[in-house]
C-alpha cells in the first residue's frame, strides 16, 4: 500500500534553499543598515543636545553676571571628543580643550584667550558649530 508519493526533481531543493538564503541575507542587510543609521542619529542627537546645553550655560552665565553685577567664570570642554566653535557678537571662541570664559560685571564683556574676530556680525545671536551642523539661539543680553 502506497501512502503518498513525492515527486522530486533533483536539484530543486538546492535552488529553493539558495533563494531562501538570499532573501534572508537581504532582510538582515536591510535591518542591519536601519540599526546602524539609527545609532548614528542617536549620536548626532546627543551632540546637538550638548551643544544646546553649551548655549544655555553661556547665556545664563552672561545674564547672571549682568543682573548680579559680578564677574563669573565658566569652563567649557570638548563635546564627545569633538572640537567646536562658539560664535557671538563679531567673535569666535575655538574650544579644542578645556576653555575658561570670563563674563564681566556689565554682562556684555566676554573674555577668553581663545577668542578672535570672526568677521561675522552675529548681532544678538549665539551659535555653536560642531562638525557640519550648528545650534543657535537669540540672546536676552547683548554681548561684546
Amino acid at each position: 500500500m502506497k501512502i503518498g508519493s513525492f515527486k522530486t526533481n533533483r536539484g530543486q531543493i538546492a535552488y529553493d534553499f539558495l533563494i531562501a538564503m538570499l532573501l534572508i541575507i537581504i532582510t538582515f542587510s536591510i535591518i542591519g543598515n536601519i540599526v546602524i543609521n539609527t545609532a548614528n542619529e542617536f549620536k548626532k542627537a546627543e551632540i546637538v543636545n550638548s551643544a544646546d546645553a553649551v548655549l544655555n550655560i553661556f547665556e545664563n552665565t552672561a545674564i547672571v553676571a549682568y543682573n548680579k553685577d559680578v564677574i563669573l567664570n565658566s569652563s567649557f570642554d570638548r563635546i564627545y571628543g569633538k572640537n567646536y566653535d562658539i560664535f557671538y557678537a563679531n567673535k569666535v571662541i575655538h574650544v579644542k580643550s578645556k576653555t575658561t570664559i570670563t563674563f564681566y560685571k556689565n554682562g556684555t564683556k566676554v573674555m577668553t584667550k581663545n577668542a578672535e574676530l570672526s568677521g561675522i556680525d552675529m548681532g544678538n545671536s549665539l551659535k555653536v558649530v560642531v562638525d557640519d551642523f550648528y545650534v543657535s539661539k537669540e540672546l536676552n543680553v547683548e554681548l561684546a
